[in-house]
């Protein structure tokens, strides 16, 4: 039990967001997707094609969700977790480490 380390949190400050209208358009059409899927999933004849569309719908929204540059403290690897994530897997080393959101300050 001695080898054991102390999980180390890692305050983040929240960027200011600056969304291309690509990302918008993106994101704003997954949630419609997934919405629509859902309605889909109530009938019981398009249940199937529905799952897909929540399926699809809900990827295409966390993928052009706001993203924010995070180094690793174990390798210093930069990273881009989404904003306002738990966690952050490092792509480099795969160290997971907890993070905590802070609000930027006014200048």
């Amino acid at each position: 039990m001695e080898n054991v380390k102390p999980i180390e949190v890692l305050e983040v400050e929240i960027p200011n967001i600056k969304r291309t209208a690509g990302s918008l358009i993106g994101s704003i059409s997954g949630i419609i997707i997934a919405i629509a899927g859902v309605l889909m999933m109530l009938s019981i004849i398009l249940i199937l094609p529905g799952i897909g569309a929540v399926l699809i719908g809900m990827a295409m929204a966390v993928k052009f969700a706001p993203k924010a540059d995070v180094n690793c403290p174990a390798c210093g690897t930069e990273n881009k977790p989404p904003i306002k994530s738990k966690q952050l897997k490092c792509e480099g080393c795969g160290t997971k480490t907890p993070l905590k959101w802070k609000k930027p300050q006014a200048d």
